[in-house]
């Protein structure tokens, strides 16, 4: 729909919100994070012999997010891709999960640059949180991608300004000793690239996220073009998308998706609310035409989708007259059936558009009985139980949803089912394999499936752990997957610090939002060796206090009897001592009585 010849270059906006104080994820973007030093831990890693091939696997395996793979070969080391996760619930109070890259600091000065196939936060995500500390290598990629990431950076304005370099497909990259092209790939992003990487003994092929254009099973012409490139390349090892390895046939085609939401742009009676990632831009800005075309205005709500749209606007993807998107505060003066609402929020995340709709705290938006809400996205794996409840919610409220559980043609994903990545196989034929983007079980059904694809043996496929390092021989005939490994402790954002992630506090956090706290406060007599008063108790999610008067009381008597029972033992005081025996005791009798664990702090003030 959009052509791919090099975009015009235009004066750089900064994206403005029509929402005056727009919500957003508490994300230190200051860069006043400071990095925790980590021992050296990779210096057993034996030194890679020349003309050898290693893979290094930094993220984006046993997991959907956080990609980063890198490539050294002889004296450089290329990075492909930068992204992250925002925090899951297992991690309680932690910002964001991103990529380990310690082996990259201790080997910075071979780093010859970071390629980044495309615009996805789970690809680009980590770049603010890893580029000071890897030397601000310089980034490449197409226009758009290097769009976003810049417009992401100016949020961290103590961070220097990146190094870019605009690339297109047909550049050809030479990074230290290493040559690097480019081909054209299909996904949601527009400007998505396949990396190919020449070595000695053949290409390294790299096709992340990637689906193929087909109709009813039959591939588009522009695939078999783009493609055609393999059919004479010696490929000795490549790393493909395993997301969808699960989903049987070909994928949907967009082409369906557009003339579904067409449709229900056109027919919707009422208001309607389009939620979908803003990150698929191709297909936002299809649907905002489509809602231009029929007469209707156009309103962008959510930080990510009005920064998406106006890069789109900027780089002429998106072309709309002057006074087609309009504010919130202007759409209530018109007819519902007048405008469309362009909404974040498809995946229940806290602060997006669809969750204060759905817990009536968005500002100037007020859910209406009659409202139809579009879901044009699938549910990313862990969101499930977040998403139905944001879709009873919304439901509830009076509105109607349509789903692509309901209505399968309202959304296409941007991974290849198993057909398309058979026909991807077919096309590349490489010699080694590894199976990238995806869960385990994900990885071993995608070897699977190369083996019955291409005839590879099953040692010829590497099934990895993050911090593997996959390395094929200087003379391009063995493949393996090192026994020395990178560090690959769980690195996270934790408030202004970034570091490995520590059990015990997580543990804590975990406890606390289980249990809740009890703060026991003893004042001890040194001469007499007994409480002075009854002990102070203060507890948050544990009990309600003014219903729970015998408990607290019969604590306070546990603490006393336990406390002088241990300083009766001895002439002095041993304060530690004293703290075991009373959270010991304390410890056991709650659980007895309440059956909880609560976190238990104990203060003791030693009175002369």
């Amino acid at each position: 729909m959009y052509d791919r010849k090099p975009y015009k270059k235009k004066e750089s906006v900064k994206p403005k919100s029509h929402n005056k104080h727009p919500r957003r994820r508490m994300v230190n973007r200051s860069n006043d994070f400071s990095y925790i030093e980590t021992p050296k831990i990779n210096s057993r890693i034996p030194k890679i012999e020349k003309d050898a091939v290693r893979v290094l696997i930094i993220g984006g395996v046993g997991e959907i997010g956080k990609n980063m793979y890198a490539i050294e070969y002889n004296d450089d080391i290329i990075i492909l891709d930068c992204g992250f996760v925002f925090s899951v619930p297992e991690f309680p109070g932690v910002d964001a999960v991103i990529p380990n890259i310690n082996y990259l600091i201790e080997n910075k000065e071979k780093i010859r640059g970071m390629v980044i196939t495309h615009g996805h936060l789970d690809h680009i995500g980590g770049i603010p949180y890893v580029i000071e500390q890897l030397g601000y290598p310089t980034i490449y990629s197409r226009e758009l991608t290097l769009s976003v990431i810049k417009h992401r950076h100016v949020e961290y304005p103590k961070l220097k300004p990146l190094k870019t370099q605009l690339i297109e497909i047909e550049s050809k990259l030479e990074l230290g000793s290493t040559t690097v092209e480019f081909f054209e790939i299909t996904h949601t992003m527009p400007d998505s690239v396949g990396v190919i990487i020449n070595t000695k003994n053949g290409d390294v092929v790299f096709t992340v996220d990637v689906k193929i254009n087909n109709d009813d099973g039959v591939v588009d012409k522009s695939e078999i073009e783009t493609f055609s490139i393999f059919k004479n390349r010696n490929v000795l090892l490549s790393l493909c998308d395993s997301t969808n390895i699960e989903k049987e046939g070909f994928s949907q085609s967009e082409k369906v998706v557009s003339k579904t939401v067409n449709k229900i742009i056109k027919e919707t009676p009422g208001r309607l609310i389009i939620a979908s990632f803003a990150s698929v831009i191709s297909r936002n800005c299809s649907f905002i035409q489509t809602a231009i075309e029929c007469g209707k205005k156009v309103v962008l709500e959510g930080r990510s989708m009005i920064k998406n749209l106006t890069i789109a606007i900027e780089l002429g993807l998106l072309k709309v007259p002057k006074d087609a998107i309009i504010s919130v505060e202007k759409a209530s003066e018109l007819d519902k059936n007048k405008y469309v609402i362009f909404a974040t929020g498809s995946q229940a995340e806290e602060f997006a558009v669809l969750n204060r709709l759905a817990n009536k705290t968005h500002r100037k938006l007020k859910l209406m009985k009659g409202d139809t809400i579009l879901f044009s996205s699938s549910v990313i794996p862990g969101y499930e139980r977040a998403v139905q409840n944001l879709k009873n919610n919304l439901s509830q409220a009076g509105a109607t949803l349509i789903t692509y559980e309901t209505n399968e043609g309202v959304h296409a994903t941007g991974h290849g089912n198993r057909e398309d990545l058979k026909w991807i196989h077919s096309q590349i034929k490489p010699k080694f394999f590894i199976p990238v983007h995806g869960y385990h079980y994900m990885l071993v059904q995608h070897r699977k499936l190369m083996m019955d694809t291409c005839g590879l043996s099953e040692k010829d496929v590497a099934i990895t752990n993050e911090g593997d390092i996959v390395e094929v021989s200087p003379d391009g005939k063995n493949f393996s997957i090192l026994e020395e490994k990178m560090d690959n402790r769980l690195m996270v954002m934790d408030g202004n610090k970034i570091g490995p992630l520590s059990e015990i506090v997580i543990d804590d956090r975990r406890n606390l939002s289980t249990a809740g706290f009890v703060v026991i406060q003893m004042l001890v007599s040194k001469r007499t060796r007994t409480l002075k008063k009854s002990p102070d108790i203060i507890t948050r999610g544990f009990i309600y206090i003014k219903e729970s008067f015998d408990l607290m009381s019969d604590i306070r008597s546990k603490v006393k009897k336990s406390a002088e029972e241990e300083m009766s033992r001895s002439q002095s005081i041993n304060i530690d001592d004293l703290k075991k025996k009373v959270y010991r005791d304390i410890g056991l009798y709650i659980f007895s009585e309440t059956g909880k664990n609560p976190m238990i702090i104990l203060n003791v003030i030693i009175s002369y």
